[in-house]
């Protein structure tokens, strides 16, 4: 953006270098001129001013004298005047400094504030001037186009031929474009010669092209054209038309040199040059050819559908019976189908489209194809656009995907999606898509549940498996130690017994040497150490048996095989049972603490389902502590686990002090295939198994309440039954 110039005429240096100095905070360019005559030399050699300040009272021309000057140009005539007298109060001087054109007066000596007020006022206007002016020229310039884009429309819609069309276009062109000439001309082999023969289709029916066609059309300027259009190029030509035989040149009443503005058209087998002459190339503004552009690619988008048009008379019937047979087809399928153009319009939908979505017939074509649903991935909410699916992809082949999704209705699914692209004629220029697809929600979920069902089993038949095995030996272990702790009492006593013998008899002289030697015997084996030790090792022993005992309970519980059917059931013992099964996983990051209500009532359920749900949070919860443990934050987590009942209610409130959820993803947990955990860690299913499980299954809640950085709480909430 320039700055704005300001041009200072005053015979006193004094006054240049004060208003120099008053207007230096300003972003402006002064020019000095020490005279009125000096002030009209510079202004015929450089107009582009925004105010003239000028000083009357000068030697040679006053100021009058030289703004009198200055608007007999008209193209000065808009420059604003500010005069700067010192005769501000002779009413006379006043009318005269208005009556020569002045905008505005200063008086000296003049006040710094006024000076600046009065040049930042001008400054603005005179920039809202040049605003305006910028915009009414392109308001201008937008009103030509449109009306020569409204012509060309309205004459796409009436013209029934291709040659009629040629014609309206040249016309319209030369009518409301203002160019002298426009003329279309078509390239043909000649059968004979095999040569390319240049022959005029169409010319604009105007003024002296109109009178002079003959002459035009008789000129020999094609030789020399020919080639330049034939160079393959759609581009700005020049044709030197000096010589006087030029038809084209007389045509035009023009001697020197014309330029051609060309387009190729193809319109089947045809080839069609379209060409706009002018006479001026500087006239052609890069608005204007983006203009000429547009106006033939809709030439040639009118041709071709005149061309198909003629074309597909024959066919119309059948395509009709096709297109009858194909919509009974897709009527009648169970997948979804969906045809949408590039724009996102929905053309067809079969009705297992918009009942799969939840959209009556009539809402959902309506409704853009990239507002039918959003995609949900790992992080967040992406907008669906087959349209860049397909470009992004090989554009040839149908693509197959698997898609979680949330449509406007506020439902989620999982489809099986399959994308087609359907191109246009021989360009195959892709024009549409089609999006075919099937809800597999169903089919996912009870694919997860079996693999589920499928998973406990086995893992329930290996541990049952495992707790037979370690139960036998574990068995005799434990009968042996039971054995060997009353044996060790028995030897105890009899050392006891000997040693309170050897006691009594300290000082019998006559077994004084048998004494010592059982003794030292005594002392040699460490008796009273192992006497001592063995009774410590046979009890720690007997410790270790009833916790692997209890282990060993704890899996038989938890691989109770389940037909599925619900029981009542102590929620206490599951939690005991699963927190001694996940003890491995949680005793070398946290601390699980039991907070069990004693006397919890019975809950009906299935047990090893809901043995499932606990897993999965505790090792969820484990997962988090983990996190903070790698970011320093504390050395050992807590895990803590709570029962209590209310009327009608059980509740088992879990809660971790791990890293918290935010709330971005909060509302997104449960989704199947979520997960922030990196690769490997998550497969996103264990919180929407959970969520299943409780809500749907046992008609239960799960609430949750999280803080990043501080912890998260699950809170489970099961019927009771009869309550």
């Amino acid at each position: 953006m320039r700055k704005s110039r300001i041009l200072v005429v005053d015979d006193q240096e004094i006054n240049l270098i004060l208003i120099e100095k008053t207007l230096r905070g300003l972003e402006i360019e002064l020019v000095r001129a020490y005279s009125g005559e000096e002030a009209l030399k510079i202004l015929s050699n450089d107009k582009e001013f925004d105010i003239i300040l000028m000083d009357i009272q000068m030697s040679g021309l006053t100021g009058f004298d030289t703004v009198r000057l200055i608007k007999d140009d008209e193209s000065l005539v808009d420059i604003p005047v500010i005069f700067i007298t010192a005769y501000y109060n002779q009413s006379e001087h006043i009318g005269q400094g208005y009556a020569l054109g002045a905008f505005d007066y200063i008086v000296k000596p003049i006040d710094k504030n006024t000076l600046i007020g009065k040049v930042k006022l001008y400054i603005n206007l005179e920039s809202e001037k040049r605003q305006n002016k910028e915009k009414n020229d392109q308001l201008a310039e937008m009103n030509r186009s449109l009306n020569i884009l409204n012509e060309c429309n309205t004459a796409l819609i009436y013209s029934e031929t291709e040659i009629e069309l040629l014609n309206s276009y040249c016309t319209i062109l030369t009518d409301f474009g203002n160019y002298p000439l426009v003329w279309a001309a078509e390239v043909k082999i000649d059968e004979v010669t095999q040569k390319e023969n240049f022959s005029i289709i169409a010319i604009s029916d105007k003024g002296i092209i109109n009178t002079n066609k003959a002459l035009f059309e008789e000129n020999d300027f094609y030789t020399d054209l020919c080639p330049q259009l034939n160079n393959g190029h759609n581009s700005i030509i020049e044709f030197n038309c000096i010589e006087n035989n030029c038809g084209l040149c007389r045509a035009l009443t023009y001697n020197g040199s014309i330029y051609f503005f060309v387009k190729k058209i193809r319109i089947f087998d045809k080839q069609i040059f379209f060409i706009i002459n002018y006479i001026d190339k500087d006239e052609l503004s890069s608005y204007e050819k983006q203009l000429l552009t547009s106006v033939v690619i809709n030439l040639k988008y009118g041709m071709n559908a005149l061309e198909t048009k003629r074309r597909n008379i024959n066919f119309q019937l059948e395509l009709n019976r096709e297109k009858e047979e194909l919509s009974k087809t897709l009527a009648s399928i169970t997948d979804g189908v969906i045809f949408a153009n590039l724009n996102g319009k929905i053309v067809y939908c079969n009705p297992a489209s918009y009942k799969t979505l939840g959209f009556s017939e009539v809402e959902l074509k309506s409704t853009s194809i990239f507002e039918i649903f959003k995609i949900l991935n790992d992080s967040n909410v992406d907008l669906f656009n087959p349209i860049d699916m397909i470009q992004n992809y090989n554009k040839h082949e149908i693509q197959k995907f698997q898609l979680n999704v949330i449509t406007q209705k506020e439902k989620k699914m999982i489809l099986q999606c399959s994308l087609a692209p359907i191109y246009k004629g021989e360009t195959q220029t892709l024009e549409a898509v089609t999006f075919s697809f099937q809800d597999i929600t169903e089919q996912i979920k009870l694919t997860n549940d079996l693999a589920l069902s499928q998973k406990m089993q086995s893992v329930g038949q290996l541990a049952a498996g495992i707790a037979h095995e370690i139960n036998t030996p574990l068995q005799f272990i434990g009968d042996n130690n039971f054995f060997l702790k009353d044996a060790s009492k028995n030897v105890t006593d009899y050392y006891n017994y000997i040693n309170s013998l050897l006691i009594e008899n300290d000082n019998n002289i006559v077994y004084q040497e048998l004494i010592n030697k059982i003794r030292a015997y005594a002392d040699n084996l460490s008796l009273d150490f192992l006497i001592n030790e063995m009774q410590k090792a046979i009890d720690s022993n007997l410790d270790g048996i009833q916790r692997v005992n209890r282990i060993v309970t704890a899996m038989k519980n938890f691989a109770h095989p389940s037909e599925k059917t619900k029981t009542l059931s102590n929620i206490n013992e599951t939690i005991e049972t699963t927190s001694v099964i996940t003890r491995n996983e949680w005793k070398y990051s946290a601390e699980l603490e039991l907070l069990l209500e004693p006397d919890l009532p019975l809950v009906s359920c299935v047990l090893d389902e809901i043995n499932q749900v606990l897993l999965n949070m505790i090792i969820n919860a484990v997962h988090t502590i983990k996190d903070c443990i790698g970011q320093k934050k504390y050395e050992l987590g807590l895990i803590q686990i709570k029962t209590y009942h209310t009327y009608g209610f059980v509740y088992i409130e879990i809660k971790d002090n791990g890293a918290g959820i935010s709330k971005e993803i909060l509302n997104r947990i449960y989704d199947p295939f979520f997960t922030t955990k990196p690769v490997g860690m998550g497969t996103g299913q264990g919180l929407a198994i959970s969520h299943d499980i409780i809500v749907n299954k046992h008609q239960g809640k799960i609430d949750i309440t999280s803080e990043v950085g501080v912890g998260t709480t699950f809170i489970i909430s099961l019927p009771l039954i009869g309550e």
